[in-house]
């Protein structure tokens, strides 16, 4: 099965990005994991033409969304970290989700969304003051929920984790990585084909 892992931090020594990591460590062979790292892609703002539906593709020129977007469609998973900071929330997820929602659902002829594929999984990951963040957002887009809701339109089941930093604490205490590893290997059992 394929897990695709989009890293939206920018902070390598995040307790987010140890988070990611440790869920990737509990997935075993033959899994396959791709990470992407949000930071730095080439992501064109969706121009809302909705030309990309019924067919999937975005009709914008070729940049790094296209690239995820395929990535994204043939993912069994995903795992996606989040941060803070509502700069690195509206550029690594807003613009993505809003490029890529025609490679998670199609639209009916009656304006509905439709899935592409059901009963994959995707895992949020992000840091408690995420929360706090995304609400000064000027963006309601932003929001983790929209997030959740773009995954629930594309036919992905939602596991949510926070992790939690307090002052002095030391950093396997945010979210234990062991927990996480576990998290990890429970993705991949519920991946199984039946």
């Amino acid at each position: 099965m394929k897990v695709l892992v989009l890293n939206g931090c920018s902070d390598e020594k995040s307790a987010t990005q140890d988070l990611l990591k440790g869920i990737c460590d509990g997935i075993p062979a033959p899994h396959e994991i791709a990470w992407i790292n949000l930071h730095g892609l080439a992501i064109q703002s969706c121009q809302k033409c909705h030309k990309c539906f019924p067919c999937g593709e975005c009709v914008l020129p070729e940049d790094d969304a296209h690239a995820v977007a395929r990535s994204m469609f043939s993912a069994d998973a995903l795992i996606i970290g989040l941060q803070a900071s509502p700069q690195d929330i509206h550029i690594a997820v807003e613009r993505l989700f809003e490029r890529c929602m025609s490679a998670m659902a199609f639209k009916t002829p009656q304006g509905d969304f439709r899935p592409w594929r059901q009963g994959r999984f995707a895992i949020l990951a992000c840091h408690e003051a995420c929360c706090v963040a995304v609400n000064e957002s000027k963006s309601p887009q932003a929001d983790s929920s929209s997030v959740a809701k773009a995954l629930e339109i594309g036919g992905f089941n939602l596991i949510k984790v926070t992790t939690q930093a307090k002052t002095g604490q030391a950093r396997d205490d945010f979210f234990p990585v062991e927990k996480a590893r576990s998290l990890g290997c429970s993705l991949s059992c519920i991946m199984i084909p039946r």
